[in-house]
C-alpha cells in the first residue's frame, strides 16, 4: 500500500501462525477411528511402556586356567589328565597351531634357519667384544654339508638353489641347532672373553627362543586333516572343560568349542587366583542402555520416509530359514524400540548372567530372566511340548554347565605369508582311487618347492635302445602308465570293519604327507570321509600377530580348505604304445 496514494497492490491471507503450535500437535481428523484400530490390533494390552534408562548387572567369570593339545584315541569324555596352565598370555590359535619349525625332521633340514642363527650368534660377538672366537665357535659347531652322506639319487631331490647355498655356508658359519644344544657348555674360552661370551650367550639365547613360537608335541591329527584341542576353568557349577574338534581354518570362536561332559582336565580355584586378581571374580555393572541404529529401521520423525534401500519386507525367508526370520522380526517389529547395554568382560573368561534389572522412565524396576531359563520353566509345565530352549550364544555339548558366556582368547587378524606347503587331496573316478598331490614342499632353505616343475625339469626321455630284440616291435606292451612322482596313492584300507580308510602307497616327501605316512604304518589311516567328491586342499604358511599384551608371535599354522573337484592322474593299465611314444601325463 502506497503512503501518498493509498490503495491495495495486493490482497491474500496469510496462513502460517509463528507459533507452529497447530502443525506440532499433529491432529488427525477422526481420533477415536484411530483409538479403535488400536483397540482392534490389543495394542492397549501393553503393560512396559515405559523405556529403558538404567540397568545393573551382576555377572560372575572365571578364567580358562588349562589346556590339552594331545590328540587322544578315546572319546573326548572320557579324557582325564592334568592339562598344562594356559595365563591368557598366547592368543588360543598359537598355542593350538604351533609346530617344531626349525628341528623338524624331514626329506630337507632348515639350513636356512640354522645359518642365520649361526650368523647372528657371531654378529653378537662383535658387538660384546669377542670377536676373536668367532672361528672358534664356526669350528666347535659347525655348519655341515649333508649332501656327503646322502646316494647320487638322494641329491638329485635337492633343487640347485639349496646345493649353492649349502656349499658356500657349510663350515663358514656355525650350526644354530648345535649352538642351542651344547653353547651353554662351551669349553676352552680363554678367561678374558668369559664375561663376553656369557652376554653372547644369554642375549642370543633370549633372541632365538622367542624368534619362533614351536613345540615338539603337535595338536594336529593326521587322520583328520585337522586340530584338536581342549581348555577347561573352574567354575561355580565345577570344571568345565571345551573341546576344540574339526578346527582347521585359521580362525578360532566361541561356537568351535563344545562342553563335554565328564572329561577333567585338573582346573583348580587357586588356578584362576594365580591369574585374576579379583579373588571373587564377581562384577557389579551400572550401564546406561542405548537405543539401537540400523539402516532401514523405523524413523522416529513424523512425516519422513524410511530409506528404501533397505526393505526387510523383501527378504525372500522359508521356514527353516531361521536366521533370515530372525532379522526381518528384529527389523520390522518394534525395530524402533530395541536397545542395546555396552559391557566389557575380560577376554579368556567364561561369564554366568546371576542378575539383570532394567529401570524405567516411569521408575519401575523390572528383574529379566534368562531366555533360556524361561524356556525351560514352559517346557517344565508342559513335558510333550516341542519347544526346545533358545539362546543365541549357547555352547552345545553338557547341558548343566554351559549355561555361560564364553569369550576366547582368540585373534582378531594376523599376517599370514605365502604358502610354504601344499597337498591337494582329490578322487580320481576313472582310476577308482584317491591321490594326494604335494604341488608344494619345504625346501632346505625353507622356500616353496614346485614339485610338478621339479619333476618335469628331472624327468629324462625314454627311448628303446638302437638295437636288441626290441628294436622291431611295433607296439609296445606296459603294465600301467606313469604318473608323477609327487603324485601318491592314497590305497584303501577298512577302519574297525565298518569305515572306510586311505592309506599312502609310498612314503611322500612334504611334512604334511610324511606325517600321515607315518601315522599310517602304525595302523591309523586317514578317514575316507575326510575327502568328499569336491576335494580338500592342506597348506601350511608363516603367521605372525601381536597379542594384546604387546607380544609378538611367529609361527607356522595349518589350513584345511575346499579343494578343486575331481580330478585325473592319467592312470591306465595294459596298453599298447609306440616305443617312441611317452606314457600318458595328469593335465
Amino acid at each position: 500500500m502506497d503512503a501518498l496514494n493509498p490503495r491495495w497492490t495486493r490482497l491474500e491471507p496469510y496462513s502460517r501462525d509463528p507459533s507452529l503450535q497447530y502443525g506440532l500437535n499433529a491432529e488427525v481428523h477422526d481420533p477415536l477411528w484411530l483409538l479403535a484400530r488400536q483397540w482392534q490390533l490389543l495394542e492397549f494390552w501393553g503393560e512396559d511402556a515405559g523405556s529403558p534408562i538404567w540397568a545393573d548387572l551382576n555377572v560372575t567369570y572365571t578364567p580358562i586356567t588349562r589346556y590339552h593339545l594331545h590328540p587322544q584315541d578315546k572319546p573326548p569324555s572320557q579324557v582325564n589328565v592334568v592339562g598344562q596352565t594356559l595365563n591368557g598370555s598366547v592368543p588360543l590359535e598359537t598355542l593350538v597351531e604351533q609346530e617344531t619349525v626349525r628341528n623338524a625332521e624331514g626329506s630337507f633340514p632348515p639350513l636356512r634357519l640354522a645359518a642365520e642363527a649361526g650368523l647372528h650368534f657371531l654378529r653378537l660377538l662383535n658387538v660384546n667384544g669377542a670377536g676373536e672366537l668367532r672361528a672358534k665357535a664356526i669350528a666347535d659347531f659347525p655348519l655341515k654339508n649333508p649332501l656327503t652322506d646322502l646316494t647320487e639319487e638322494e641329491k638329485k631331490r635337492w633343487d640347485s638353489e639349496a646345493v649353492r647355498f649349502i656349499e658356500v655356508m657349510s663350515g663358514r658359519v656355525p650350526d644354530g641347532r648345535l649352538l642351542r644344544a651344547g653353547v651353554q657348555s662351551w669349553s676352552g674360552v680363554p678367561t678374558q672373553h668369559q664375561a663376553a661370551v656369557q652376554a653372547t650367550i644369554k642375549s642370543w639365547g633370549t633372541w632365538y627362543d622367542r624368534l619362533f613360537y614351536e613345540t615338539q608335541d603337535s595338536s594336529w591329527v593326521p587322520p583328520r586333516l585337522e586340530y584338536q584341542a581342549m581348555i577347561a576353568a573352574s567354575t561355580p557349577k565345577g570344571e568345565v572343560v571345551l573341546n576344540a574338534t574339526e578346527y582347521a581354518d585359521e580362525h578360532l570362536d566361541w561356537y568351535s568349542f563344545d562342553a563335554v561332559g565328564g572329561a577333567s582336565l585338573g582346573a583348580q580355584l587357586d588356578d584362576a587366583s594365580k591369574i585374576d586378581t579379583d579373588p571373587n571374580r564377581k562384577r557389579t555393572l551400572s550401564l546406561i542402555p542405548t537405543p539401537v541404529r540400523f539402516p532401514g529401521m523405523p524413523v522416529s520423525r513424523y512425516w519422513e520416509f524410511e530409506d528404501a534401500k533397505v526393505d526387510f519386507g523383501a527378504i525372500a525367508a522359508g521356514e527353516q530359514q531361521l536366521a533370515h526370520l530372525l532379522l526381518i522380526e528384529f527389523g520390522l517389529v518394534s525395530g524402533d524400540d530395541w536397545f542395546i547395554i555396552p559391557v566389557t568382560l575380560p577376554v579368556g573368561t567364561l561369564c554366568y548372567t546371576d542378575t539383570l534389572t532394567v529401570l524405567d522412565t516411569f521408575g519401575v524396576p523390572t528383574t529379566i530372566p534368562s531366555t533360556r531359563a524361561f524356556d525351560k520353566k514352559l517346557k517344565d509345565k508342559n513335558p510333550s511340548s516341542s519347544l526346545a530352549p533358545w539362546d543365541l550364544f549357547h555352547l552345545s555339548g553338557d547341558e548343566s554347565k554351559t549355561d555361560a558366556l564364553f569369550l576366547p582368547p582368540t585373534l582378531g587378524k594376523s599376517l599370514q605369508g605365502k604358502s610354504i606347503e601344499e597337498v591337494l587331496f582329490m578322487r580320481d573316478e576313472m582310476a577308482n582311487m584317491v591321490w594326494a598331490v604335494e604341488r608344494t614342499i619345504e625346501g632346505a632353505l625353507g622356500r616353496p618347492l614346485n614339485q610338478s616343475e621339479a619333476y618335469f625339469r628331472s624327468r629324462k626321455e625314454k627311448t628303446l635302445p638302437s638295437g636288441g630284440p626290441d628294436a622291431n616291435l611295433i607296439k609296445l606292451y606296459k603294465l600301467a602308465s606313469e604318473v608323477p612322482s609327487h603324485w601318491v596313492p592314497m590305497l584303501p584300507v577298512p577302519i574297525n570293519g565298518n569305515h572306510l580308510g586311505l592309506t599312502t602307497g609310498r612314503r611322500p616327501k612334504g611334512r604334511v604327507m610324511t606325517e600321515l605316512w607315518t601315522v599310517n604304518q602304525s595302523g591309523k589311516p586317514l578317514y575316507g570321509e575326510e575327502v568328499p567328491r569336491e576335494g580338500v586342499r592342506v597348506s601350511r604358511a608363516y603367521q605372525y600377530t601381536r597379542w594384546t599384551n604387546g607380544e609378538s608371535y611367529l609361527w607356522v599354522g595349518r589350513k584345511n580348505e575346499v579343494g578343486r573337484g575331481e580330478g585325473s592322474s592319467g592312470l591306465v593299465f595294459d596298453q599298447l604304445v609306440p616305443p617312441d611314444t611317452d606314457n600318458q601325463k595328469p593335465s
